[in-house]
């Protein structure tokens, strides 16, 4: 299933619908903290933050201490 996702605009966003895909997911811009510079990770007001699957901190420890 793909969904979960944020698309840069509804237009993206209503073709993947129509496609039958990302009923849950949103559109907007992701706002990184500083692109420019290499920063990608996204501002507490992220949209991309409610658009995506919540995971707990537990698994991602799990994950990063994976051999």
């Amino acid at each position: 299933m793909i969904d979960h996702n944020l698309f840069p605009d509804e237009a993206a966003l209503e073709k993947a619908r129509a496609n039958g895909t990302d009923q849950n997911s949103l559109a907007g811009d992701p706002l990184f903290i500083d692109p420019v510079n290499g920063n990608f990770n996204v501002k507490a007001n992220s949209p991309a933050l409610k658009a995506a699957l919540k995971i707990s901190t537990c698994s991602i420890l799990e994950y990063k201490n994976l051999p």
